[in-house]
């Protein structure tokens, strides 16, 4: 006679089987996680090195850190820069997919950075190709209230402790001609704070090094999740961080001190 399983001893194999499942699906999210955070920041270090390499190649000037499309975005001086990607697009907004790798193909950073993936996080969504920004502070939009107090660096010479100083941002899907940034003189964000990392975002440096930061405060997380432009944060050191790596300092007199 031939030996086999009992319907028992497979019920239990198969409950057996499940359990483990169960106990490894979070280690393997977990690990999946990490590995795209990974991805990611090494997506932001080629950026970002491409983005000295681009001002070492042209005199210290840093390149426009708009997304303007046609004659490129207004400077102060009513003057018109090409940008580090010609124009936003997006699949989900119309455009092709041939329209939208052109548009970064077009960009002056693409000589450095030449392959269309590098734009976008492993975590972005279908049609999606670039969810990385330059912030305003680097050659950016210039035109806040606060101009009169700091303006945008232009030049590689003039950023101070460039380790500490941010250039793109993984903050997501770009909604168009703009770049990231963090109110100067005022305790409130303005560009939204992202979490797809594990509650955290990524961005690198003017030095060329990429960075994660695991969100502390748990308001800039509801942020990342309801969009609240109303919102004051009073002592988010969260916000104080990307504040000050933004511009260097604060505009203002927080809260609570910085521990940054």
């Amino acid at each position: 006679m031939k030996k086999a399983f009992t319907l028992v001893e497979l019920l239990v194999v198969i409950a057996i089987i499940a359990l483990l499942m169960a106990i490894l699906m979070p280690s393997l999210q977990a690990a999946r996680a990490q590995a795209q955070r990974v991805v990611c920041l090494s997506h932001l270090g080629q950026l970002g090195l491409g983005w000295v390499c681009y001002a070492q190649d042209n005199d210290e000037l840093i390149v426009n850190g708009q997304t303007s499309a046609g004659k490129g975005a207004l400077c102060e001086d009513e003057t018109y820069e090409r940008c580090w990607i010609n124009g936003f697009c997006s699949v989900k907004k119309g455009n092709s997919v041939e329209e939208c790798i052109a548009s970064i193909e077009d960009g002056l950073l693409y000589p450095y950075c030449q392959d269309y993936k590098l734009y976008a996080c492993p975590t972005s969504e279908k049609g999606e190709f670039v969810t990385y920004s330059i912030c305003d502070s680097m050659n950016g939009h210039w035109n806040f209230s606060w101009k009169d107090e700091i303006l945008p660096d232009k030049s590689l010479l003039t950023i101070k402790k460039p380790d500490r100083r941010m250039v793109f941002a993984d903050e997501g899907e770009i909604d168009g001609a703009v770049s990231y940034t963090a109110h100067y003189d005022k305790e409130r964000w303005w560009d939204f704070p992202s979490k797809r990392h594990s509650d955290g975002m990524t961005f690198s440096f003017a030095d060329g090094h990429s960075e994660y930061w695991k969100w502390m405060d748990k308001r800039t997380i509801e942020l990342a999740n309801d969009h609240d432009y109303e919102k004051t944060q009073l002592g988010n050191q969260d916000l104080y961080r990307v504040q000050i790596a933004i511009w260097g300092k604060l505009g203002y007199t927080p809260t609570e001190t910085p521990i940054w």
